[in-house]
């Protein structure tokens, strides 16, 4: 959902679980549901786990560009 997905870009961007419920106007056990329904959509187990996912899937681990379709893969460092 929009909320879940805001949630996971707030965590993601360095927040804590209770400033992002701040941050979205929220009780901090209203945004843990939001964050078990996503941890269970995504098949994570972790915090870190999805904040990996969210960065990866955006592009925003260092050295880890965006996918682009037909894109060859980079070569490998000897």
């Amino acid at each position: 959902t929009p909320v879940e997905a805001r949630i996971a870009k707030l965590l993601a961007d360095g927040m804590t679980p209770k400033d992002a419920a701040l941050a979205m106007r929220m009780r901090p056990a209203t945004l843990r549901g939001y964050l078990k329904s996503v941890f269970i959509k995504l098949d994570v187990h972790r915090q870190s786990e999805l904040v990996r996912l969210v960065c990866t899937t955006a592009g925003m681990l260092r050295g880890t560009p965006p996918a682009t379709a037909g894109a060859a893969a980079p070569a490998a460092v000897a």
